[in-house]
């Protein structure tokens, strides 16, 4: 969950520094929806990215203890723990959609 809230930092201070990249969007034409829509499949595609990796590297850290001892993994609990830190995750992305949609058209071309 921690790594969550890392990614929603992340995540705004990438939206932050595109600015220029948005506004660009914007007059090309794309509305503030199509733009939105865009940072929440970018965001959502690194955190099940993140997520898929970091589930088989621990699936695998742990291989040797559940194949010796016949250890049985909680299936229903991590998948709940997944799905948890995935809508974390999702709903972290607000914030940086929120700040793309405030994006000033008219200063940031100028300072491109």
């Amino acid at each position: 969950m921690l790594g969550t809230f890392g990614l929603a930092a992340v995540m705004l201070r990438n939206v932050m520094e595109r600015q220029g990249e948005i506004a660009m969007l914007q007059a090309m034409g794309f509305t503030r929806f199509r733009i939105g829509r865009l940072i929440i499949t970018e965001n959502g595609v690194l955190l099940v990215w993140g997520i898929v990796l970091g589930t088989i590297s621990a699936l695998l850290s742990m291989l040797p203890h559940l194949l010796s001892s016949g250890a049985d993994l909680p299936w229903q609990t991590l998948g709940i723990t997944l799905f948890s830190v995935w809508m974390t995750g999702m709903l972290a992305s607000v914030v940086p959609i929120i700040r793309a949609r405030s994006v000033s058209l008219r200063d940031n071309l100028s300072a491109e």
